[in-house]
């Protein structure tokens, strides 16, 4: 359910020509974050140009890289 789930990060732009996408953790530090290779996520849309489902959509990180930035890669996003 919706209401299980705990906000961890939210989608802040596309990163580079690769489909990758910039994130921003809530707790600002990297080192504590979950998130991880091969973890499946969560998106909801933030706004309504989103094409992401109202209700939700479940994805695959396939890739996660901390550092200045968090860049992320979807499994499907190319």
């Amino acid at each position: 359910k919706k209401e299980d789930l705990i906000k961890l990060a939210f989608v802040v732009h596309p990163h580079g020509i690769r489909g990758e996408a910039e994130i921003r953790l809530l707790n600002e530090n990297s080192e504590e974050s979950v998130l991880d290779n091969d973890m499946k996520v969560w998106l909801f849309p933030s706004s309504p140009k989103s094409k992401i489902s109202p209700a939700g959509e479940q994805w695959l990180i396939q890739k996660i890289r901390f550092g200045n930035k968090v860049i992320c890669q979807f499994e499907g996003i190319k």
